[in-house]
């Protein structure tokens, strides 16, 4: 691998924080249409604080240079510094990685070697560009220590070639500025460094956004591609963890994203208290289509008709925490309802699913090997049967769909899956578990859902400025869902002594540990009248 291009790709790892003076700005060479704008500031200090952070000192070994240690190793011994004085000195004040728009004609250097007059050779390989704010006497070590071969002078430039002549860098010690790309993408380098172009700090919309992102940001971006698809995105530390925040447009997605806008804001239901991770989103189609499948269950209701004028906007998924002395974590559905009539629909609609469902098995059974002496009568399964019960006079449905096998202490235990579902209030609830159906409607008191202490039902942490309702709220507790696959590893541990599964539980566990520090994830997605999607991303870290 070309030892220039480890220092494009150690640059994804990073996260860093804002930028010195300098002779002249790195942003002063970046095209105005460029395709990839993205910024990191202060790498270094980033690398030290990550010795103070588990979340830091763990993206520090998964960060893709990694994958090419004999480069970067080869380039340490070359350069006689160590992996964080490397980063300090080349990447740890400033850095910007660049991409031509698809439709620029860059024109491809022939390989060397090839025949004068010969077809330029075509590429694969993504044009990118690496800018960085590096000091001058870090420069002429890069020059001396890494046996760099001069090509010509560009201006306020010289560019150089590595020894294997796969990778271009263009050195300025009068701006103390560092360009590298690959050799076939050196017309496009040369564009950048000579500033034969309008850059894109001159853009008023570029400027519009940039003022409002803020200062603290770590990193920055923005990405564009054909039929006018557009990605803007930062990240912001703060004393409480990590903030990202994403706006684009695609124009592709449009029609589907109308259908399903919210006109008031997401709710969570009836959950229960240990809950690992919800998800609610918007289910209120304004263009509602024929669903034939669904109909033929429903007989003789019509789900455009009869069911989808019933719901209201939000349906949650939820994950609750097992069990101490179970591994797999009970599922549930709960749907908003705007008519209470809804709930005597569904009713009959889970009726006859396990109808079909008990027909299904019958039919399955048939077609299997019968065992030597056996009848057909012998070999059908019974049918699902529902039983009505109560829970704090809340009436419901629960029923043995059938048995789940997990291995524990060595030894195969069957535990069978009691799917339960019915009215709560105004939602209308499906878990995989009876005692988390309970715990449902002891989630959902007489004075609401949305009055519990479930931590899913705090404020969403959402930016002022997003005045329009979410489509999707995600909300994760990270310690307790950290626990319960620490939890189903170690056992897994002790059932499995394969050595090559030991590596995978070791990192899993470590990536747990990491997870044990933070308290909730929190992800909003928002569609405005502008047709852009706005996401928001929270890391809030353990009081």
């Amino acid at each position: 691998m070309p030892m220039g291009w480890c220092f494009i790709l150690v640059c994804s790892g990073l996260f860093p924080a804002a930028s010195p003076n300098a002779p002249r700005a790195l942003d002063s060479f970046v095209p105005a249409d460029s395709a990839v704008w993205v910024e990191v500031t202060k790498a270094s200090q980033w690398g030290q604080a990550a010795a103070d952070d588990q979340l830091g000192r763990w993206l520090m070994h998964v960060r893709p240079v990694h994958r090419f240690a004999r480069a970067w190793r080869q380039m340490q011994l070359m350069l006689d510094l160590t992996g964080p004085q490397m980063i300090q000195q080349y990447l740890g004040k400033k850095v910007i990685l660049l991409s031509p728009p698809p439709e620029a004609s860059l024109g491809i250097t022939p390989a060397p070697g090839s025949a004068p007059g010969n077809a330029p050779e075509t590429t694969t390989a993504p044009t990118l560009v690496l800018l960085s704010k590096v000091d001058r006497q870090a420069l002429t070590q890069l020059v001396k220590k890494l046996e760099l071969t001069e090509l010509q002078n560009l201006g306020r430039f010289t560019l150089y070639q590595t020894p294997d002549e796969q990778t271009l860098l263009a050195l300025s010690p009068e701006d103390q500025v560092m360009a590298i790309t690959a050799t076939a993408h050196q017309k496009y380098l040369t564009q950048i460094v000579q500033n034969s172009h309008r850059t894109l700090d001159q853009q008023t919309a570029f400027q519009t956004w940039n003022q409002q992102v803020p200062a603290q940001a770590v990193l920055r971006g923005i990405v564009r591609g054909n039929d006018q698809q557009s990605h803007r995105f930062y990240l912001t530390p703060t004393e409480k963890g990590l903030v990202a925040h994403y706006v684009g447009r695609m124009p592709q997605w449009d029609a589907w994203l109308t259908r399903f806008a919210p006109i008031q804001r997401r709710e969570f239901g009836p959950l229960p208290a240990k809950m690992m991770a919800a998800l609610s989103i918007n289910i209120h189609d304004n263009a509602p289509a024929d669903a034939g499948r669904l109909d033929r269950i429903l007989e003789p209701k019509n789900y455009r008709k009869d069911i989808q004028p019933k719901l209201g906007q939000s349906m949650v998924f939820f994950l609750e925490q097992p069990a101490k002395d179970q591994m797999i974590p009970a599922l549930g559905i709960a749907l908003e309802m705007k008519d209470p009539t809804l709930g005597g629909d569904l009713d009959m609609y889970m009726k006859n699913l396990m109808l079909v469902a008990s027909m299904t098995m019958q039919r399955q059974s048939l077609q299997r090997t019968p065992p030597p002496g056996s009848s057909p009568e012998q070999r059908l399964p019974m049918p699902i049967q529902a039983r009505l019960v109560q829970h704090n006079q809340i009436a419901y449905r629960t029923a043995t769909v059938g048995n789940v096998q997990i291995r524990q202490s060595g030894k195969k235990i069957v535990k069978p899956v009691h799917l339960s579902w019915g009215t709560i209030g105004k939602w209308y609830v499906v878990s995989s578990d009876e005692q988390t159906f309970k715990h449902c409607v002891e989630g959902c008191p007489p004075q609401g859902c949305a009055k519990t202490g479930c931590p899913m039902h705090e404020k969403v942490l959402a930016p002022t400025d997003i005045q329009v309702p979410a489509m999707a709220d995600l909300r994760v507790q990270p310690k307790m869902l950290a626990n319960h696959i620490s939890q189903m590893v170690t056992r897994w541990q002790a059932d499995n002594k394969d050595p090559r599964k030991a590596i995978l539980f070791q990192k899993t566990l470590s990536f747990c540990n990491v997870l044990k520090r933070y308290q909730q994830l929190q992800i909003s997605v928002h569609y405005d009248d502008a047709k852009q999607i706005i996401a928001q991303c929270k890391l809030v870290t353990q009081p």
